[in-house]
């Protein structure tokens, strides 16, 4: 089977991160309302190339996502609201009520038109946590009391800690270049005033910062919200440098995840050389272990389908990541 592939803008060969396997992703319902004719048109394309996957031999897994939260008025506005709390204030249900009643309804409409349930259907509430770990680290600073621990107003001592901390800060801001998003959480102070007055020495400190900043007041749990514009890179950047072998991303691919890639790439080369009796393919020692143990059946299945030989060699200078394949 060929598609359009719209990141490269052109058609290619559908082959399988998996031998066999093709695991599918379709953009789901946004719950809050009833789904409309062009809900549905996504959703009937989606169930048209399943069916046209399975008609090619393949086993196929769905999986679509259902927005039970999340869906703004406007993505790029700070004042947007959940379009699911608009529908709670609409029809005085609850949250939970107002998905489950939409969700219900857009399968039933599904089923209607003959669209085939997907294998999976996660639910975006059922993953915030995962959402959270994946969202951008944020830098976040925490003041304790010191070397002022120990007079009788407990107020006077906080206050002057927080002030203290307050020039430190802002010379570490400075010094480290940090930018992005950072929360500071400053011991909290009973009075108003003192709060203020926090808040307005952070602003003095930042006078002296060439960097655009932006800063919140501070709340009533002790927490000021600022932003930090970058100028340069970070002082941990300047004084170190990538990871030679996984290249700084902190973590290389998994040995199956590259046993797959090895696999896709052998049929796709195939798909454009002739027909040689056997092709090779020169791995990392571990690679070539999984290869021949673990996914046997996979190089097994490949041979089958390709016509030749598959021959897997090993090569120790070669890194994990890296495979070379000749005909």
């Amino acid at each position: 089977m060929r598609l359009y592939d719209s990141l490269r803008r052109r058609i290619e060969e559908v082959v399988p991160v998996e031998p066999g396997h093709v695991r599918m992703y379709s953009c789901g319902p946004t719950v809050y309302r009833y789904a409309h004719l062009g809900n549905l048109r996504t959703f009937m394309l989606a169930d048209l190339i399943r069916r046209a996957l399975e008609l090619e031999g393949l086993r196929v897994t769905q999986i679509m996502n259902i927005t039970d939260v999340g869906h703004m008025t406007d993505e790029s506005s700070p004042e947007a609201v959940d379009k699911m709390l608009l529908a709670v204030e609409d029809e005085g249900l609850t949250a939970l009520q107002i998905a489950e009643k939409y969700t219900r309804a857009v399968f039933t409409d599904a089923e209607r038109l003959g669209i085939r349930p997907a294998d999976v259907t996660p639910k975006a509430t059922e993953h915030i946590d995962e959402m959270i770990e994946l969202t951008e680290a944020l830098t976040a600073i925490d003041v304790n009391t010191g070397s002022f621990v120990g007079t009788r107003n407990l107020e006077e001592t906080i206050l002057k800690t927080n002030l203290e901390a307050v020039k430190e800060i802002a010379y570490q801001l400075r010094f480290r270049n940090l930018g992005g998003l950072i929360v500071i959480d400053f011991i909290d102070m009973e009075r108003k005033s003192n709060r203020e007055k926090v808040f307005t020495t952070l602003k003095e400190g930042l006078t002296k910062d060439k960097a655009k900043t932006h800063v919140l007041k501070m709340s009533e749990l002790g927490l000021i919200e600022m932003t930090r514009k970058r100028t340069r890179e970070n002082l941990n950047r300047l004084l170190s440098e990538p990871c030679f072998y996984c290249e700084g991303r902190g973590s290389l691919k998994a040995k199956r995840t590259i046993c797959y890639e090895v696999l896709r790439d052998l049929e796709r080369e195939t798909n454009l050389t002739g027909q040689a009796p056997q092709v090779s393919v020169h791995v990392h020692p571990d690679i070539a272990r999984v290869l021949k143990e673990e996914e046997q059946q996979s190089v097994i299945d490949l041979e089958r389908r390709i016509n030749r030989r598959v021959v897997i060699s090993e090569k120790e200078n070669l890194h994990i990541e890296q495979y070379e394949i000749s005909s």
